[in-house]
């Protein structure tokens, strides 16, 4: 493999307490603490190639530079064998420390205790000059005499100003130094365990190694490691060494994923130091990639599990595997492919087949047996029936996306026409358009309808197709798919019953509810006489959903509980349509958002279990919904990200267009205008392309941009299909329960009075449907207040609104009331109605609203101060029906013209122009007209939005 392009060095001189910075400060502060006559001791435990090693020597070189005398050493394997090596060595370390060393001639077994005696003399000597420290690294394989004299010296010069640091790797081996340590630990040392290194150590050792910063693809790359540090060294070095790393502007990024060949050789020496029986289960037990048993291993390589027993205990203590009490695993992933990646092909087919048998007789999923088949390279054709095809089916019955991925695998082996054999194309189809995998989905589906096949097969494929494309948002596609499908002779009640209640589905976001309704109320019709719980589930939610648009909310959470006690009684398919998620939309309809939120997470835990990848973008969306009306507008943006992300990915596009719509809708009330319309040009590209969304798509949001703005005709023009609507669509009037008073306020403002007055009749007749709940009942009795200039009314509203769990519209509220109450005349209330609602909007995140509220108080304050009045505030005196009757007077209106336009009494209307007069400190319509037309367009249009 040739790489000619740049390759990083490998620098020499590399420091190996990246990640340890912790333990190195604990450590600095006890080998103080010594200095200060308080004596320490710890125990070092870590696997082989943790950096024990380094710690200690680092420690070694702290001692030094505070005063310290320094005994330090390091045992090995062969000093179990000769008494007192290990401590000799120590002592040799600093013989100006212990002048004559007593270990130096050979002593006889039975002055040991003599000679320990005389070494803590010496040591408690030199403790007397200054601290001491003493270091052991690799106490495990300490000779049996150091291993006693470890036991003595310890605790007798515990009163002494010495600090003892000891390593160990943690083994099986029960051996005389083992148990020492192991007493020690638990009466004399501090045990201090080094961990694997976290993501951002091994971020930092890459952005040294590499002089660059690491992208996705090397930290990935490096997450088998698993945050051990020598094996994170070694593979840095391999990649680099190989060119499997380039550096381009600074970032670090993997060319080339194989596992390096130089890495893989270096794993094997280790590895060849074992015995050939334990290499054998290594190989063996590496295409399981997975915790695995003993028994498994046995069958694997042929034998019993007490006759591996060596082999693997050999493993274990070797550090290449890890015992998990009843199962064993490889210590790192990347050991385990180290081992795969030597394998020859051949053995490699072979001890995959080896595997689907052991674990078809152990009874293991079949899923996972049929991964091995595919893995061992058998014949393509035979992945179309049996065990593979029996897999998928018991895949899809518990968790769709793990079927998917059996699916996707089989499809990029089999040939093509395999998949149509006794149906198995209409059946692909489906489970790939419900796990999500929504381009697979419509490239079979597609591809297959081109052959020849019997009506039923034919409409199971069309079905399939026509789900893809409604995830999609073609609705409109997917509806004429289900009518195709529908129109071929001799279909199934269950079949017409799936069809019907996806063509339902596709029809609630088009003008036509009443066919959705009709769709519906036949699939579940249908579904009963056939017995299919799916088709009656997924049917009753659409009339929920019909319900709800139409305003009857009581019988739309109704609806929506028997689909959810259906879908829970039965399980399987009836839960992977998921009746949850509606019933969150009408409970948040209802104000009960606590309810709904719980609702939400049980849904959302439900299809990570099931693998409906289809539903991931609405319970990101529904629960975005749910904290913006909470007030959260965080916590809503976060959720809404993350359905645009998730949508994205799945190439369901239905939700990313009202994901991004909330997104604009949240960056207004946070002020970021800029990134508002970018959302919204985005999501309008995306309908432009045949995204369907609903009748009004972004009308209201592009409104409420246009309103933000000082926009008022071009918010009439975005809101025409919504005026038109009414009364028979009120869906905006439930999602947006302020809606309406707003919608009542452009239309007077911008000369529609006939407008205003439908709104208020949908509103009204909303709130007659629904009396119970406080919102819709609030909201209309906010509309008649603007509409009306009612002060009582608004008030109203506030109250009905503080009783639901909607914050935002709380504030907003509550800015209304206290403008109306300044209007008045009721300065003391209106400020303290201000600050409670800046407050409220604060922490709401409403940036935005809280600054105009901030801007209302201080306008409050300069006129109670007395420093020019009314007149020096500009037009932000005035009250938002005051500046209404000011602007279409300096158009030119009569007021009796102006009372027609905003539908006010004549007398009102004098009220306010009189009222504005005297804040603005003009006598005249002239000088009135000549001080709004003098006014920035920003005070012109300074009323709430």
């Amino acid at each position: 493999m040739e790489r000619q392009n740049s390759v990083v060095e490998f620098p020499r001189h590399v420091s190996n307490l990246d990640g340890r910075e912790e333990i190195i400060s604990g450590l600095r502060n006890d080998l103080e603490a010594t200095g200060e006559g308080k004596p320490a001791g710890v125990l070092l435990e870590a696997p082989g190639g943790m950096g024990k090693s380094s710690v200690l020597r680092a420690m070694c070189e702290y001692a030094d530079e505070l005063g310290f005398a320094v005994l330090h050493g390091r045992a090995s394997e062969v000093d179990r064998v000769i008494p007192w090596t290990t401590l000799r060595g120590v002592l040799r370390s600093n013989p100006a420390m212990v002048p004559g060393n007593p270990l130096l001639v050979p002593p006889d077994q039975a002055d040991r205790y003599t000679l320990i005696d005389e070494i803590e003399r010496r040591i408690r000597l030199a403790a007397g000059q200054r601290p001491v420290v003493v270091v052991l690294d690799d106490a495990h394989w300490a000779d049996e005499m150091t291993a006693l004299a470890l036991r003595v010296l310890v605790p007798a010069l515990a009163r002494s100003p010495v600090s003892w640091l000891l390593s160990r790797r943690v083994t099986q081996r029960h051996t005389p130094a083992q148990r020492a340590l192991d007493w020690l630990a638990g009466e004399h040392l501090r045990r201090v365990r080094l961990a694997p290194l976290r993501d951002d150590a091994v971020r930092r050792i890459c952005v040294t190694r590499l002089r660059a910063t690491p992208d996705a693809s090397v930290l990935g790359r490096l997450a088998g490691c698993a945050g051990h540090p020598q094996l994170v060294e070694q593979l840095l070095a391999s990649l680099l060494r190989g060119g499997y790393i380039g550096v381009d502007n600074g970032v670090a990024t993997m060319r080339d994923e194989k596992l390096p060949d130089d890495f893989v050789a270096v794993v094997h020496e280790w590895l060849d130091e074992l015995s050939t029986r334990a290499r054998q289960v290594l190989d063996a037990v590496s295409v399981l990639g997975r915790p695995f048993t003993l028994s498994e291993a046995a069958e694997l390589v042929g034998g019993t599990g007490p006759e591996l027993v060596p082999a693997v205990n050999e493993a274990v203590h070797a550090g290449v595997l890890v015992d998990l009490g009843t199962s064993l695993d490889f210590r790192h992933d990347l050991l385990r492919e180290a081992v795969y990646a030597r394998l020859s092909a051949p053995v490699r087919s072979a001890l995959h087949q080896g595997a689907a048998a052991v674990l078809r007789r152990s009874g293991r999923p079949i899923v996972e047996a049929a991964e091995h088949l595919l893995r061992s390279g058998g014949p393509a054709g035979d992945a179309a029936h049996g065990p593979i095809r029996r897999a998928i089916r018991e895949a899809a019955s518990h968790s769709l996306d793990a079927a998917a991925d059996l699916l996707v695998r089989v499809v990029e082996q089999v040939e093509p026409h395999a998949l149509s054999d006794e149906g198995m194309a209409a059946e692909v189809v489906r489970l790939l358009a419900s796990a999500g995998r929504l381009s697979w989905a419509r490239r079979l589906g597609e591809d297959a309808l081109r052959k020849g096949m019997d009506p039923e097969d034919e409409a199971g494929l069309l079905l399939g197709l026509a789900e893809a494309r409604k995830h999609e948002g073609r609705n409109s596609t997917a509806v004429e798919y289900t009518r195709r499908a529908l129109s071929l002779p001799g279909l199934r009640e269950s079949t017409r019953a799936r069809l019907l209640s996806v063509q339902a589905h596709g029809l609630l976001y088009s003008t036509e509810t009443e066919q959705a309704e009709n769709a519906a109320a036949e699939a579940v019709r249908l579904a009963e006489s056939a017995g299919d719980h799916a088709s009656w589930v997924f049917g009753t939610v659409v009339r929920s959903a019909v319900e709800q648009s139409r305003g009857e909310l009581g019988s739309a959470v109704d609806r929506a509980r028997e689909a959810v006690k259906l879908s829970d009684r039965i399980g399987g398919e009836p839960a992977q349509r998921h009746p949850r998620l509606w019933l969150a939309s009408a409970l948040r309809a209802v104000d009960r958002f606590a309810e709904a939120d719980a609702v939400c997470e049980v849904g959302q835990k439900e299809a990570a279990q099931l693998g409906t990848a289809w539903s991931q973008p609405l319970w990101h969306y529904y629960r975005a919904e749910l904290r913006m009306a909470a007030g959260r507008l965080e916590d809503a943006a976060a959720e809404a990200t993350a359905g645009v992300a998730v949508a994205e990915r799945l190439s369901a596009m239905a939700l990313t267009v009202p994901c991004l719509a909330l997104l604009g809708r949240i960056s207004v009330h946070r002020g970021q205008l800029d990134d508002a319309s970018r959302h919204l040009h985005r999501a309008s590209q995306l309908m432009a392309e045949g995204v369907i969304v609903g009748p009004e798509g972004l009308s209201w949001e592009w409104a409420v941009l246009h309103l933000a703005r000082g926009e008022r005709t071009e918010a009439l023009n975005r809101l025409h299909g919504i005026y038109r609507g009414l009364p028979d669509r009120v869906a905006i009037l439930i999602t947006e329960p302020l809606a309406g008073a707003t919608l009542v306020r452009i239309a007077c403002e911008t000369g529609r009075p006939e407008l205003a007055r439908k709104v208020l009749a949908a509103c009204r007749k909303l709130a007659e449907r629904n009396p119970a709940v406080d919102s819709v009942c609030g909201a209309a009795a906010y509309a008649a207040g603007v509409l009306h200039d009612d002060r009582a009314l608004l008030q109203e509203a506030l109250e009905a609104f503080q009783r639901t769990p909607r914050r935002l519209s709380q504030a907003i509220l509550m800015e209304e009331v206290a403008l109306a109450e300044r209007a008045h005349g009721s300065r003391g209330r209106a400020k303290a109605l201000l600050h409670d609602a800046g407050r409220l909007y604060a922490s709401c995140g409403a940036t935005r609203d809280a600054a105009r509220t901030r801007r209302a108080l201080r306008e409050a304050d300069s006129r109670s101060s007395g420093t020019g009045g009314y007149a020096s505030t500009g037009l932000g005196c005035l009250t938002s029906s005051e500046l209404r009757v000011v602007r279409l007077v300096a158009r030119g209106l009569t007021n009796r013209e102006v009372a027609a336009r905003l539908y006010l009494s004549p007398h009102t209307v004098d009220s306010h122009l009189r009222h504005s007069f005297t804040k603005l400190g003009v006598t005249s319509r002239v000088e009135l007209t000549r001080k709004f037309l003098s006014m920035p367009e920003g005070q012109q249009y300074h009323e709430k939005t």
